[in-house]
């Protein structure tokens, strides 16, 4: 007997050619885009009100800024949103805004970050 599978699309797929067993479970955590152009709307409330000088302040808007921009096509390059999601972390965690706004920011910081998936990580590792 012969099974031919073609294009499979999940984020957990099991395959066996002869009897499989699975225990544990599996879990998936699925962020949708539209939760990740949410996340954007909530970060751009939090940096606006974020004891910052100016200039750092600017430059926290304008990545938020960035993140909704390429959030916001119709098909938005996870490496872009990578770039500027790792840009803007990195900003606020240089500036302790991580630690004194807690999870205001790290909440919608993971769910772009879960959005990228695996390119997401080294943002995930920013936060802890």
């Amino acid at each position: 007997m012969t099974f031919n599978i073609h294009n499979q699309h999940a984020n957990v797929i099991n395959q066996a050619a002869g009897n499989q067993w699975i225990s544990g479970g599996q879990h998936v955590t699925v962020t949708t885009l539209d939760a990740a152009r949410s996340a954007v709307d909530s970060l751009r409330q939090v940096v606006r009100t974020l004891p910052l000088d100016q200039a750092t302040s600017s430059t926290a808007r304008t990545s938020v800024d960035e993140l909704g921009t390429e959030l916001r096509k119709h098909s938005p390059a996870p490496p872009v949103v990578e770039g500027h999601l790792r840009r803007l972390t990195s900003l606020l965690k240089s500036t302790g805004a991580l630690v004194t706004a807690g999870a205001t920011l790290i909440g919608p910081l993971q769910v772009i970050a879960g959005w990228l998936g695996d390119l997401g990580a080294s943002t995930l590792q920013l936060l802890s």
